[in-house]
C-alpha cells in the first residue's frame, strides 16, 4: 500500500484511494450494520491511510527533515481524533472534517506560538505548514 501511495501522490485522493475506501466503507456497513466495531476499524484505517499520505507528501515537500514529518503525523492524529469524535457526536462527516482540520491547525499554531513566547523551541512557519498538511490530509480521508 505504501508503494501505491508513493507512486500515486497526484491522483491518490480522487482516482485511487477514495473509491477503495468508499467500497470498503460499504462492505463494512453491510457486514456490520448492528455492530460498531466494523465502523471503528474503518475509521482507524482511514486515519492511518491519511497519516501515511501526509507523511509521504511531507517527505516530498521537505526532504531530509524528519521534524516536519513528525509535525504532519501529529497534526493528522489530532485531526483524526477530533474529527471522529465530532462525527460521532453530530453524525455529520463534513462537520467532523472541518473540526478535525481546525483542531490540527490550532494545535500547530499554538505550538509555534509557545516556542516563540517561551523560547523553549525554535518557531518555524514550515513546522506549522506541515502540521496543517497532516491535519488536512487526515480530515479529508476520514470524511470520505
Amino acid at each position: 500500500m505504501v508503494n501505491l501511495i508513493n507512486s500515486s501522490i497526484s491522483t491518490i485522493d480522487n482516482k485511487l484511494l477514495l473509491p477503495q475506501i468508499d467500497r470498503l466503507d460499504n462492505v463494512c456497513k453491510a457486514g456490520f450494520s448492528n455492530v460498531t466495531l466494523g465502523g471503528e476499524i474503518l475509521s482507524v484505517a482511514k486515519i492511518g491511510v491519511g497519516i501515511l499520505a501526509a507523511d509521504q507528501l511531507t517527505k516530498k515537500l521537505y526532504p531530509n527533515q524528519a521534524d516536519k514529518r513528525k509535525h504532519a503525523v501529529v497534526g493528522g492524529l489530532i485531526s483524526g481524533v477530533a474529527g471522529k469524535v465530532t462525527t460521532v457526536i453530530t453524525g455529520n462527516k463534513i462537520a467532523g472534517m472541518l473540526i478535525g482540520i481546525g483542531a490540527g491547525t490550532v494545535a500547530g499554531a499554538a505550538k509555534e506560538i509557545r516556542d516563540k513566547v517561551t523560547g523553549k523551541g525554535t518557531p518555524d512557519i514550515h513546522d506549522f505548514y506541515a502540521t496543517v498538511l497532516g491535519a488536512t490530509t487526515v480530515g479529508v480521508a476520514i470524511a470520505f
